[in-house]
Order: C-alpha cells, then structure tokens, then sequence
C-alpha cells in the first residue's frame, strides 16, 4: 500500500529483491607460527621425534565482508544486529584463540635403503566451544600417519605416506528458558543460540547440531641433489 510505502521509506524498511549481484571483499592477516621440535636416535636404528607449534589464531577475531554496493538482505540484518552489520559490510565473529599443537613421530631403518614411519598428532582445537560454526566445524581432531622412505641412490630418497584425521563435534542448543537471558549454557554463538538479537550469525537456533570433518591422504615425494 501507500502507507506501507511512505512507512518502508522513512523507517528505511527492506522491500526485498529477488536476485542481486555484485562483488564482495574481505581482509584477513595470515597467523604467525612457530614450532619447534627434537629428534632422538637409539639404539642405531630407531628414532623419535617430538615437535610442538604454536600458532597465533588469536588474531583471527572477525570476519569481516565488505560489498561494493547496498545489499538488501544487510539492510534486513541490521535491524537485529546493528553492530554486526550495515549497508554495505556484514561483520562474522570469529573469536578464534591460540593454541600449542604436540606432535609425535617414530622412525625404523628396516635396512640401509628402508625406513618405516608412524606419526600421531592431537590438533587442539582454536576454536572455543561458543565459536563453532559450519563455516569451520574443526573440534579436537587426531591425525594419524604412516609411511616409507626408501633411497634410490646416494642421491635420491623416494617418501611414501598415507594420513587419517578424523573431528567430530556435538553442540547442544540452550534450553529453552535460557531464551534472551544471557544464560547461554551450551551453544555456540555462531550456530545455534537461542537469541532474538544474534540470528545474523546463528543459521540454526535452538537446534543441536553434529559436526563431522574426516580427511584422508596419500602422497608420494621424490628428493634428490643436484
């Protein structure tokens, strides 16, 4: 109507648009890491090493998307959030924290040309339990490998490997009496929290959500010296 009209334009209400284009950007700084580790050899044959590595995800607080012109979905989300979004960029919270990551490999000279290895590595998670999101539904994960170096000759080692990692994630919903009170016992904020405000960056209210991430690899390297 007209007065639906005249209200959406001093309110600056969304009228809604099927379909729009445009680009979209995003800056986001590279974490710094560092890792150290020691290696042991025993008994002529065997060897152990031992690494461990911290990277600054710390730095990784927001995502933020700018739009090179006005979009009408932001002009609806900023109506709940508008501190997350406006006309032209939608803020993601992140919240990412740094972390140290051990990990632990095992080496056996079966003969002088042949090396057997095994590899275990607990990836702590930098993502805490009210960040997780399906953007990067990476919990606690193991990572599991094995793999064969063999010398070709006095110059060239060929490296086979195979890896397994494996997350799985369960994040409960809040009950439903925790509703707007702050309260938030069990979801993430980026997920599934049961709040009226915080539905720009929570896909699934009030919904438990399960996560699961599985990789598997296998790879061949060939080194030599020239």
């Amino acid at each position: 109507t007209i007065f639906g009209a005249i209200g959406g334009a001093i309110f600056q209400l969304p009228t809604g648009i099927k379909k729009e284009t445009g680009l979209v950007s995003t800056e986001q700084t590279f974490p710094q890491r560092f890792q150290t580790g020691i290696k042991l050899r025993f008994f002529e044959d065997f060897q152990f090493n031992f690494d461990l590595g911290w990277t600054d995800f710390d730095k990784w607080d927001y995502l933020e998307l700018q739009f090179d012109r006005p979009v009408s979905f932001l002009s609806s989300a900023k109506i709940l959030a508008p501190g997350l979004v406006t006309d032209t960029s939608l803020k993601q919270p992140l919240g990412f924290k740094s972390v140290w990551s051990p990990a632990f490999g095992f080496a056996y000279d079966l003969n002088s040309r042949v090396q057997l290895r095994l590899g275990y590595e607990p990836r702590e998670t930098s993502i805490p339990d009210d960040a997780m999101s399906i953007q990067a539904p990476l919990g606690f994960a193991e990572l599991y490998t094995m793999g064969m170096g063999y010398v070709w000759d006095k110059d060239s080692v060929v490296d086979f490997s195979m890896a397994f990692m494996q997350s799985k994630e369960t994040i409960y919903a809040d009950p439903q009496s925790e509703n707007d009170i702050g309260a938030y016992s069990n979801s993430s904020n980026a997920l599934n929290r049961n709040c009226l405000t915080c539905t720009v960056t929570n896909p699934y209210p009030s919904l438990d959500v399960r996560t699961q991430l599985t990789i598997g690899a296998v790879g061949i390297t060939y080194r030599t010296k020239f």
